[in-house]
């Protein structure tokens, strides 16, 4: 956040590109809004159901009545908010426009994916967070989490794409994937299923929106006059 404040700051044109991509504009289709807040919670749902059908405990559609983990002196939901937040204007106000000027929006998902991986790892080591409660419940759970973050990347990206590069549905996509997994009484394996079914649905928007990301940049020289604020 604060490497990506340094960029951003310091150049006129960047200020005014992050303004103008912060809330939704014209620009940005009217499903978006849905779709940012449905994606994962959806997807739950759906694994939750197949996960019942198999023989799963039906009790996990019922609400938790609290959250899955504690997080020391600061309230579990300020760490979930906070972390969509601070996290998507970093990596949306910059770091992702920086490696499509380089990658293609697939390349950039992946090292994305890579990137968030490494920045989660420590927090594995820290007993009550999050990340250290997937770990401690079996090797399974802690891959299916590893994977589960390319999926939600690519998903993330293709939603922040195709909404004209707006930071707020990105913002809104982060923070309905956090506290949608915290409402549910969801068994461990049932988020390996959802992990699944986001992979189906990776593999299908992939297909259907090859072209963008697949597309590569555009030449250094011709990106150099093109401007950088979006129009909404």
């Amino acid at each position: 956040m604060v490497i990506a404040a340094v960029f951003v700051l310091r150049r006129a044109d960047l200020r005014r590109d992050v303004a103008a991509r912060l809330l939704p504009g014209r620009s940005t289709p009217w499903w978006m809004l849905p779709a940012a807040v449905a994606l994962l919670p959806g997807s739950l749902l759906v694994a939750t159901a197949i996960s019942v059908l198999l023989g799963g405990d039906a009790a996990q559609f019922l609400p938790r009545g609290g959250f899955s983990f504690s997080s020391g002196l600061l309230p579990a939901w300020f760490v979930l908010a906070g972390a969509a937040v601070l996290e998507e204007l970093a990596w949306h106000s910059y770091g992702t426009g920086a490696l499509l000027t380089r990658w293609s929006l697939l390349r950039t998902s992946i090292v994305f994916g890579v990137f968030w991986v490494a920045w989660h790892a420590p927090l594995a080591g820290i007993r009550g967070y999050y990340q250290a409660e997937v770990v401690d419940e079996d090797w399974a759970t802690g891959l299916n989490f590893v994977v589960s973050i390319f999926a939600f990347v690519l998903l993330m990206n293709w939603v922040y794409m195709r909404s004209g590069r707006c930071i707020g549905i990105a913002v809104l996509f982060h923070l309905a994937a956090n506290f949608g997994n915290e409402v549910l009484r969801t068994d461990p394996g049932t988020k390996i299923i959802q992990t699944a079914v986001l992979a189906a649905l990776c593999a299908a928007v992939l297909w259907k929106d090859r072209a963008l990301f697949l597309a590569r940049p555009a030449p250094r020289k011709a990106r150099h006059h093109e401007p950088t604020t979006t129009q909404h």
